[in-house]
């Protein structure tokens, strides 16, 4: 979740059990300040991060009925490629600055898909809707 008009704090709405894993005031300045925080979080309750995926915004108007695009990257997550890792900062990044054009032509495509520049700029291979980097 991304809030705001001209400087944007993230946050995220979730349902778990374990407190430090829901919900997360939007307080973040960046997306990979929010995913580190939840990273901790699942190393805290004893879990390993294997992989994050990544949903585009949702539109303002759900009353339209669009499918949402819950998946449009997977970002892997190793050893190597810890939630700490500049190559992850950069991937998550790059999403940040991405995904509201993606989002603005998914949604006005009516599904047809991700747009073909995000499928090249993620360089990927996987079908629209399941990008995976990292790995």
């Amino acid at each position: 979740m991304k809030h705001g008009s001209s400087s944007f704090l993230w946050g995220s709405l979730g349902m778990s059990r374990i407190s430090t894993l829901m919900y997360k005031d939007a307080t973040y300045d960046s997306l990979f300040g929010l995913l580190q925080e939840f990273c901790e979080s699942y190393t805290n309750c004893w879990h390993e991060v294997k992989e994050i995926s990544l949903g585009l915004p949702f539109p303002h108007d759900l009353s339209d009925k669009k499918r949402l695009a819950w998946n449009a990257v997977t970002l892997q997550v190793s050893t190597e490629n810890e939630p700490s890792h500049p190559s992850l900062e950069k991937q998550v990044n790059t999403y940040e600055h991405n995904c509201e054009a993606a989002a603005e032509y998914y949604y006005s495509k009516r599904n047809e898909g991700l747009p073909e520049w995000w499928t090249v700029l993620f360089s990927t291979s996987s079908a629209p809707g399941e990008q995976r980097l990292g790995s």
